[in-house]
């Protein structure tokens, strides 16, 4: 391996995966999580290992490009055969296990006796 093959690697093992490819479908997937279940809360980054890689010093996205958010009742109503009340109920029941941060998460005590989960 050359010393700028070294380099390449150690550069992308720092921000936090071992090739380009890794590196863009980490954002892709930190992209979607957030055009889902809402933006990453502001602790969660400035606790993250590689911040740098993915997300600007004030906590915003590096790289914005257009994503439709999609709600989870909208993701629900496709293709469901559920009424309208039973569609309600399962987008909070989802939405409480979706929730990025974990200290607002629900636990999953909580998730095996809520009411959908049965």
């Amino acid at each position: 391996m050359s010393e700028r093959d070294h380099a390449d690697r150690q550069w992308r093992r720092e921000k936090g995966a071992d090739d380009l490819l890794d590196l863009a479908l980490n954002y892709e997937h930190i992209l979607l999580i957030a055009a889902l279940c809402g933006p990453v809360p502001a602790h969660e980054v400035a606790a993250a290992q590689y911040r740098g890689s993915y997300f600007d010093p004030d906590g915003a996205l590096r790289f914005r490009p257009a994503i439709r958010s999609t709600t989870l009742r909208e993701r629900l109503w496709r293709g469901v055969t559920l009424t309208a009340s039973e569609r309600a109920e399962a987008a909070a029941f989802v939405h409480q296990l979706l929730t990025i941060d974990p200290a607002v998460r629900c636990s999953a005590a909580a998730a095996l006796a809520h009411s959908f989960s049965s």
